[in-house]
């Protein structure tokens, strides 16, 4: 194995599990970056994740990128099971515009499907809030959710040809609609620190806004926008812009919108093909670590003393690699790798 690259994960017992882009499922510790594979019971196949990992207890969550399954990995019983999503649609490598967990359950917002699953932890099960978009969408037009997001028991979901935001009550199971005021634009982004929600647009435009969705500030003009950027969050005083195609990680000053770049390790190179830099980040209470699916590093950014590390992943030996591939059933060598087929050929001959 060369690298270890992924895009989403989810941190448990001081460290992160994730799918890497080749489709294996590893865990890596984040002091000092050793990985390993993960050989749960179960389910054996794994595919490339983008959206949200969620943990609820010692049990992780998550969806394929394809959008067909939820799946749940057990840290105590080491079992790893599936369930089937039916019926949502997928456009452009996209089927989710938000995952979240809300007390015992995982709510799903599929991107270009009229309908919300809700996944109870507890009864193992789907229930489905269908039909929700119908009266909202113009049916002349193929409309789908631009972008969505939640906050306190809430998620707003922001339709593509409407300037109306519907708010979907997570408590409640209600459905209301709030005026979008200054976000009647497409939203790539979004952060709520407090009462304040800090938006990137499509344009590249980067601003904050009220709980009525009030423009209150724009951090960039004309000659400034930030249009090879993804995503954002707050750290400290600061903004935190992650960039897609664009070069440097960027942090705006929240008081003199005053810019920096975070340095990334002289040696990082990124793979080439087509792919964004970054898609997101996770957030703990004392962390932020950002997976970095182009390079074998992955940063963490210090919420307490507000440092910033990157940490490039160990990968597992040969030995460990061997086992994986027999665990998995995989019998194909990419690699001109002479330790790894003696590994493997020991090891299925006895």
């Amino acid at each position: 194995m060369e690298g270890v690259n992924f895009q989403s994960c989810a941190v448990l017992d001081n460290k992160a599990w994730f799918v890497t882009v080749e489709n294996h499922f590893m865990c890596m510790d984040l002091n000092t970056g050793e990985s390993h594979y993960v050989m749960p019971k179960g389910n054996r196949n794994f595919y490339n994740v983008v959206d949200a990992m969620v943990t609820i207890g010692n049990e992780i969550y998550w969806a394929d990128q394809n959008g067909s399954r939820l799946l749940s990995y057990q840290l105590d019983s080491e079992m790893c099971k599936t369930y089937a999503i039916n019926h949502v649609k997928v456009q452009n490598y996209v089927a989710f515009s938000l995952i979240v967990k809300w007390r015992n359950s995982i709510i799903l917002v599929p991107k270009y499907t009229d309908k919300i699953l809700i996944f109870d932890t507890r009864k193992k099960r789907f229930p489905e809030r269908c039909g929700i978009f119908t009266k909202y969408i113009d049916h002349g037009k193929d409309g789908y959710v631009n972008h969505a997001f939640s906050h306190d028991k809430y998620i707003y979901i922001l339709l593509s040809d409407n300037c109306t935001a519907l708010r979907y009550s997570m408590d409640t199971d209600e459905i209301s609609t709030v005026e979008r005021n200054g976000l009647k634009r497409d939203i790539l982004g979004s952060y709520w620190c407090e009462d304040v929600m800090y938006v990137l647009d499509s344009d590249g435009n980067v601003m904050s806004v009220n709980s009525h969705f009030e423009i209150i500030r724009i951090f960039t003009d004309n000659t400034s926008r930030l249009k090879d950027y993804c995503c954002l969050f707050v750290w400290g005083d600061h903004l935190v812009m992650l960039p897609s195609t664009g070069e440097e990680i960027i942090t705006i000053h929240l008081k003199d919108a005053h810019r920096e770049t975070i340095a990334a390790p002289k040696d990082m190179v990124y793979m080439d093909n087509n792919w964004g830099k970054y898609i997101g980040y996770l957030e703990q209470k004392d962390f932020i670590l950002i997976p970095n699916r182009k390079s074998d590093y992955f940063l963490i950014l210090d919420k307490n003393n507000f440092s910033a590390r990157w940490i490039r992943p160990v990968c597992p030996g040969p030995g460990e690699e061997a086992q994986y591939m027999a665990y998995a059933g995989i019998d194909s060598f990419e690699k001109d790798n002479l330790q790894l087929l003696i590994e493997y050929v020991c090891l299925n001959t006895g």
